[in-house]
């Protein structure tokens, strides 16, 4: 059976009406935060992650395969670019708080633009955050725990805030 149906597998529920938050509201990133995204990140199969995701997003929510290409192949490769940047994005702003970096909060925005054009809603945002954190459960095994899923679940809130801010 796979991976990603196997039964027992931990489930975030996340609720998707709380979707609209201000980055000024969110709590800063501790440089514990911030170093466990960077070795947890390192630690994942890009291709199993992504392949997992897409897999468990369409099986769990059907309506949202047209959406996006046939070909998923650039796809997974942007998914795991976005984990990427999220890694690096976070700046100290002062002793021991991190935040988004200055400069990312307006490509941020116009990514968040992008999505909008192609169907994306501000309801999807909760439910691919919260299955990024079930695969990271999957993918991690035992190495996964509830730090490694508050401060990547804090990470996904800033670039989810970014993304859907109006204001920018």
């Amino acid at each position: 059976m796979d991976r990603e149906l196997q039964q027992g597998a931990p489930v975030y529920f996340i609720d998707t009406y709380n979707f609209h938050m201000h980055l000024s509201s969110l709590s800063p990133l501790s440089i514990r935060q911030v170093r466990l995204l960077e070795v947890t990140f390192k630690s994942l199969d890009a291709d199993e992650f992504a392949t997992l995701f897409y897999q468990k997003l369409f099986w769990q929510h059907p309506l949202l395969r047209p959406l996006f290409p046939v070909d998923l192949k650039d796809q997974r490769e942007k998914l795991m670019s976005v984990l990427e940047l999220i890694v690096h994005s976070f700046d100290e702003k002062t002793s021991g708080n991190f935040t988004l970096h200055n400069s990312l909060i307006v490509p941020l925005r116009n990514l968040g633009i992008t999505h909008e054009e192609k169907g994306i809603i501000p309801a999807h945002y909760p439910i691919a955050n919260g299955l990024m954190l079930e695969i990271f459960a999957l993918t991690l095994g035992e190495l996964y725990t509830d730090e490694i899923r508050d401060a990547w679940s804090l990470a996904l809130q800033h670039v989810t805030a970014a993304m859907l801010d109006q204001s920018i």
